[in-house]
């Protein structure tokens, strides 16, 4: 986190960019396209569970899971109700008020939150930071062979910005906000014993806002307002079989059909003049991607899969991932891994317009990884050593 409550916050993983992490809920992208997450907005009301992947994952979770993958999974119930209210305040302001409850029959269960977070911020003006935020998932089990998830997140939140690019609190009216809505609807259908399909329709929509104009009549020098808004969308559907093969291998063949829709304007005021900026744009891409995993010889596991997207900005695209480990003795196993991942361009860097322009030809950045790594216990203490290598090629960066 770069300051206060709400704050910008970045994950960087593995040496790489803080854009090179993939986040999703309940299988729903938080990235805007192209990897750009702030995570000082994100809270975990209504969370069960947080599951972390390291290394390259485009192979099932394609663009952007260059270096990691976050997924986040809500809360579902359990058999029974409960409710709870959680109320606490601190230093700075700090005031957070959270009411969930749940409930939970043989076939149906439903949880909820809502929650309002606020703080005043540790900086001595212009530093107040809101979330507010709704939560709700319904399970429902039709049959011994059917499962379905709903899951919808709905978020608002401010954050006031006093410093200026060198972190010097100066701006009395700087203010960064979000709308955010997210709904995703998972499941899974046992065909047979050997044969299970898996689903996720997923809807993600954003609405950034920054506003910071003058501070007083008299600041007319330098670069010294900016205003935007954004609208992005993101809408995906992905189906996936999984076959067992004997009784320690898996087959898992997917496709994946997403778009992903932005609207942008902009306005930098100074004193050389005004600069306006204004996008629309959109890209679909399909995917299709397979996997084996197995057991060798009750010792050792392994790990196989490729991808192929078919991006109507960028073309197609290629993706592998190869895994395996083996059992030295009973508390320690080797591992190694190789893989390649890639991170499409945001829309701002194909299409911005005004101070900056974009460049509507450029590649996804490329990385290639390998690593090898040891896991075991000893005396009840879990150890793991991994050493790895990543290399990025294709960086997009910034050029006068």
């Amino acid at each position: 986190s770069a300051s206060s409550f709400g704050s910008q916050s970045s994950l960087f993983v593995r040496g790489g960019q803080s854009n090179f992490v993939r986040v999703l809920l309940d299988g729903v992208p938080l990235n805007e396209p192209g990897g750009a997450l702030d995570l000082g907005t994100l809270t975990l009301d209504n969370i069960d569970r947080i599951e972390v992947v390291h290394g390259p994952a485009s192979v099932l979770y394609g663009a952007d899971a260059v270096t990691g993958v976050i997924q986040l999974i809500s809360r579902t119930a359990a058999r029974g109700a409960r409710a709870a209210l959680a109320l606490d305040a601190g230093s700075y302001g700090q005031r957070d008020v959270a009411i969930s409850g749940a409930a939970g029959l043989s076939r149906a269960a439903i949880s909820a939150s809502l929650t309002d977070r606020a703080a005043d911020g540790i900086l001595p003006f212009n530093n107040a930071y809101r979330n507010r935020g709704a939560a709700a998932s319904l399970r429902l089990l039709p049959d011994a062979r059917t499962e379905a998830t709903l899951s919808v997140r709905w978020q608002a939140d401010s954050y006031q910005v006093p410093t200026n690019s060198a972190g010097i609190p100066e701006d009395h009216d700087a203010e960064n906000s979000g709308r955010r809505l997210v709904v995703a609807l998972t499941g899974r259908r046992v065909i047979s014993s050997r044969l299970a399909a898996a689903w996720n329709l997923s809807s993600g929509d954003h609405n950034p806002r920054s506003s910071d104009g003058p501070d007083t009549a008299a600041d007319t020098l330098g670069f010294y307002g900016y205003h935007s808004r954004g609208a992005v969308t993101r809408r995906s559907a992905d189906l996936r079989l999984t076959a067992r093969v004997g009784a320690t291998q898996s087959v898992t063949v997917g496709g994946e059909a997403s778009r992903d829709h932005e609207r942008s304007s902009s306005l930098a005021l100074s004193e050389y003049g005004e600069f306006p900026g204004a996008f629309v744009a959109a890209r679909n891409d399909r995917a299709l991607y397979v996997q084996a995993v197995g057991a060798v010889a009750g010792r050792g596991t392994y790990q196989l899969g490729a991808r192929l997207d078919d991006n109507s900005a960028f073309g197609t695209f290629r993706t592998v991932r190869l895994a395996a480990s083996w059992a030295l003795v009973d508390t320690w196993r080797v591992r190694a891994a190789i893989g390649s991942a890639f991170r499409a361009p945001t829309f701002y860097e194909n299409f911005a317009t005004g101070y900056v322009l974009g460049n509507a030809a450029l590649a996804p950045e490329q990385s290639r990884s390998r690593e090898i790594g040891l896991d075991g216990e000893s005396h009840g203490v879990a150890i793991a050593f991994t050493a790895y290598q990543q290399r990025f090629r294709d960086l997009i960066q910034y050029t006068s």
